[in-house]
């Protein structure tokens, strides 16, 4: 068991869901769960964090949603995620069209929720076409 001030976690983790704000402590260790698969961040989620959740390699659902503070400047730090099946970016009022060019990087992608999120109706449909085995929610 490793952990810090609020949180716990378990050897052999594959699930966390989140809902406080988030310590450098918590990301030093999360960073380092070899097993974490499905991640669920809280409303508080920022930019900033979003540059250590792109170093879990391991991850295939991420659900990051109500966050006022994530922009597309956050989600350039997904584009490693080579894993990741299943990508919930729901009521992101700042992701725009310029989002769409790290998207499409996830080829790994199945699901990808952007409802809420001001990404065009003509940049869901490039996504369509460069994440032909997903299936895309606006």
């Amino acid at each position: 068991m490793r952990g810090g001030p609020g949180f716990t976690i378990s050897e052999g983790c594959s699930r966390i869901e989140f809902a406080g704000k988030f310590e450098q402590q918590f990301f030093n260790e999360l960073t380092n769960i070899m097993t974490l698969e499905h991640l669920i961040l809280p409303e508080s989620t920022t930019d900033h964090d979003l540059e250590y959740i792109g170093r879990i390699s391991t991850l295939k659902t991420l659900m990051i949603q109500h966050s006022e503070h994530v922009t597309d400047e956050g989600i350039a730090f997904l584009s490693d995620l080579s894993n990741l099946e299943d990508l919930h970016l729901f009521c992101l009022k700042k992701l725009s069209d310029r989002s769409t060019e790290t998207l499409k990087k996830l080829k790994s992608l199945k699901k990808l929720n952007l409802d809420g999120t001001a990404i065009s109706e003509a940049a869901v449909a490039e996504l369509k076409r460069s994440l032909t085995d997903c299936e895309i929610r606006r």
